[in-house]
């Protein structure tokens, strides 16, 4: 029997081994000496080259430590493709005193920002030549009633305006202000193409090309549609270039005249050919469409083969959170990757990309999820959970730290609604850090910059706290790190925050400097290029050589917080305990456990808190039991449901937190005619139940000393109810519920949908000695 391989069998097995280090990518490293081996060769080579090949990925896999002292050599190679771009910011800002818009340049180690266009309006970034030497710049600018779409050449290294050409002019509103007109810019060969279009209004599309030298006119063409299509309206266009020069993309969203339902809006999508503008191939998709098979470019980027864009999409409610793949030879979604995430209400989530542009990284802030996409292979290489426990808050109701493995409640559930964090988290130049937005928990808001240490996934260090970032961006040898901040609530400043990433502090340029940037349209040259081309550019100043490879490390041991019971009466204690954990086993460390960071902390100490109230918290100490197990009793004085929260202390060292929300439900005492105690138990007929699916809940009466049924015979005060309304509710953000009829002496069953991921507090309201309890908190029900 013969055994065979392929070169994607290979590349699968290099880009999982390549997963930790966001630097490194195998396949790339040995593709030209192991492609093509599944291909017919000579008996006697063939045997040779398959040798060879085993002999390759045998030292790979022996050699997988050495992955994390490689650097990665793509920036060489990129180098040698395109000159290299300055390290420059670009951001628009907006002066309400003169009541204009300007663009400015910010030149790291400089004083200030330098105003390179003034009075010009613009929604999009400017376009960036294949070189990295031209960026193009678009925007509206007022000349008296009218509006002139204008696009301006600069040279990106000097700044030095090279041309500046009119595309289209337009009648101001009745209130002054530029119509609803959207357009879209791009560089192809030696030519610039941009579209326009008016916002829910029917086709034609406009486009136009221009001289990149010159900015001369050349060509004028318009997108139009034939019948049945004629009357569909069209939103903004999107236009894409491969990076020879040789193909025009144009995407857009259409839908009928006069729908105003979103759902009904799909995809077109037209190709050209370069630069006689020769229609190749359009798709414009029915109302039939699936959902599944439509894209939306607006938040889409390239992937870095030139022949694909790729969007992140969903998180809401019980939309997957996924990756869309769209195929641009094809004009259609080629692939949706699930990245597994709990789809229960909004995802807060951030991206990054590795500088070869093949690895996406979405962070899921709820969750505490990592995702890691092939974007090339269009696949998921795996996930992984990050440690938050590290990160050091004032406040226990940020919440900020947590157990290694809690997936509810920390984080904001409704920020992306709020904030748009797509896209800002960034990579440390050496791959070894990821820099992400952190939120708080208990006033929605983000709340300085989580450093994650890429090799354990890990949070080694909080910057800025009590600022609100919503957008990072990396200066080029990655020594300075840019946050870009908004006041929130009232608190904090708008602005730009600098901070030197070799020892976590604000560096204080200029007053001028902190006020300057819109939070959301300042962005790096270098930025724009990878977004536009896929991968990032090599930058003026820097050498690769320069940037240390990323270094594995020791993760933290895991912080895992139990209770002797979830489910109690209001007076009786409970042992609060905090176990350290092998974070890759789960089991308990011990005084020989290797491979895993542990110092016994010198103060453990834990406060228990009733749902969001203030002024509910105590503190217990926890003493060591044993090594690596901290415990203590506490008394929970009221009925309702409690959360806790441990902080480890130790001199020297950032403290460290862990969570358990909803940690045991305290129940009243109900009194039977028996003169006993009895309280009321949960349970599902599915265990755990899952989101998304019907299970059954079933409330028991049981005896509150020994947890035996409701005798027969037997009653509670003032007589059984008939029935009960049990509710059910997911970090105060959401609620499930349905009457709970009796199905036996003492027991009460109902259907309940539990639609999302986390530890749902139930409880129940009943007639009891002719008035309704009231909330009467049951237990709390995990659901998977």
């Amino acid at each position: 029997m013969t055994t065979t391989f392929d070169d994607h069998d290979i590349r699968v097995a290099l880009t999982d081994a390549s997963l930790d280090a966001p630097r490194v990518d195998l396949w790339e490293r040995i593709e030209t000496d192991v492609i093509g081996l599944s291909r017919p060769r000579h008996p006697a080579r063939q045997w040779l080259r398959s040798v060879a090949a085993v002999l390759t990925i045998l030292l790979v896999g022996s050699g997988i430590l050495a992955i994390f002292s490689l650097a990665d050599d793509g920036t060489d190679r990129r180098a040698q493709q395109i000159e290299s771009v300055p390290d420059l910011l670009l951001m628009n800002s907006w002066d309400p005193q003169t009541q204009r818009s300007s663009l400015r340049a910010y030149l790291p180690d400089s004083n200030g920002a330098l105003t390179i266009l003034d009075g010009v309006q613009a929604d999009r970034r400017p376009v960036i030549s294949p070189d990295g030497q031209q960026l193009i710049f678009t925007g509206w600018q007022q000349d008296g009633d009218t509006w002139t779409l204008r696009l301006w050449s600069f040279n990106s290294t000097t700044l030095a305006t090279q041309w500046t050409t009119d595309v289209v002019s337009m009648p101001a509103t009745p209130d002054g202000n530029i119509q609803n007109v959207a357009y879209s810019t791009t560089i192809a060969g030696n030519r610039v193409y941009v579209a326009w279009h008016a916002w829910d209004t029917p086709f034609p599309i406009p486009i136009r090309s221009i001289d990149r030298a010159t900015g001369t006119a050349i060509g004028s063409w318009e997108i139009k549609v034939d019948e049945p299509e004629a009357a569909l309206h069209a939103s903004a266009p999107w236009l894409s270039t491969t990076a020879d020069g040789n193909r025009l993309d144009v995407l857009t969203e259409v839908w009928d005249s006069g729908s105003t339902d979103t759902n009904r809006n799909r995809t077109a999508y037209f190709s050209f050919n370069l630069p006689d503008m020769h229609e190749t191939r359009r798709v414009i998709q029915d109302e039939s469409t699936p959902t599944d098979g439509r894209f939306s470019p607006w938040s889409a980027e390239r992937v870095p083969n030139g022949r694909t864009l790729y969007a992140v999409n969903g998180g809401y409610y019980n939309d997957p959170m996924r990756v869309d793949f769209f195929d641009l030879d094809t004009g259609t979604v080629s692939n949706r990757v699930d990245l597994g995430f709990s789809t229960g209400f909004e995802i807060s989530h951030q991206t990054a990309v590795s500088s070869d542009g093949r690895l996406l990284y979405v962070f899921d802030s709820i969750s505490g999820k990592v995702a890691t996409v092939d974007l090339i292979a269009q696949r998921l290489v795996g996930t992984a959970n990050v440690d938050m426990s590290i990160v050091q808050e004032a406040s226990r109701g940020s919440l900020l730290g947590r157990a290694w493995h809690s997936v509810s409640g920390l984080f904001v559930q409704n920020a992306i609604a709020k904030i748009n964090f797509n896209g800002s988290m960034q990579f440390s130049a050496d791959g070894s850090r990821l820099y992400a937005i952190g939120i708080t928990g208990r006033d929605e808001s983000p709340n300085g910059i989580l450093v994650i240490e890429t090799a354990t996934w890990q949070v080694v260090e909080h910057w800025l706290p009590g600022q609100h970032p919503i957008a990072l961006i990396t200066g080029g040898n990655g020594r300075y790190l840019y946050a870009m901040t908004v006041a929130w609530a009232n608190q904090g400043t708008s602005g730009m925050r600098i901070v030197d990433t070799t020892n976590g502090q604000e560096v204080v340029v200029s007053d001028e400097l902190r006020e300057a940037g819109d939070a959301f349209s300042t962005y790096s040259i270098a930025e724009i290029y990878r977004d536009t081309w896929g991968v990032s550019p090599a930058i003026a100043g820097v050498d690769p050589d320069d940037l240390s490879a990323p270094q594995r490390s020791d993760p933290f041991a895991t912080m895992a917080v139990s209770v002797s019971t979830t489910t109690t009466t209001a007076g009786e204690p409970i042992t609060i305990e905090l176990r350290y954990l092998h974070p890759g086993t789960g089991n308990p460390i011990t005084e020989d456990t290797d491979g895993v960071r542990f110092d016994e902390p010198g103060h453990v100490r834990a406060m228990m808190s009733k749902g969001n109230a203030n002024g509910t918290e105590q503190t217990i100490v926890l003493a060591r039991s044993e090594y690596g197990v901290y415990r203590g009793a506490a008394v929970p004085p009221s009925a309702g449901t409690w959360s806790i929260q441990v902080i480890a202390e130790r001199d020297g060292e950032p403290s460290r937190y862990a969570n358990r929300q909803n940690a045991v439900a305290v129940q009243p005492t109900l009194m039977g005619t028996d003169g006993k105690r009895y309280k009321l138990q949960v349970t599902t007929a599915e265990t755990p139940p899952r989101a998304g699916t019907d299970t059954v809940v079933r409330v028991s009466i049981i005896d509150a000393e020994t947890g035996s049924p409701l005798p027969a015979g037997v009653e509670l005060t003032g007589g059984l109810p008939d029935e009960m309304d049990g509710s059910a509710i997911l970090e105060q953000r959401a609620v499930t519920s349905n009457d709970l009829t009796a199905a036996g002496h003492g027991i009460y069953e109902g259907q309940f949908n539990f639609y999302a991921t986390g530890r749902w507090t139930f409880s129940v309201n009943f007639p009891r000695d002719g008035l309704r309890t009231g909330a009467v908190t049951v237990g709390v029900i995990e659901v998977e």
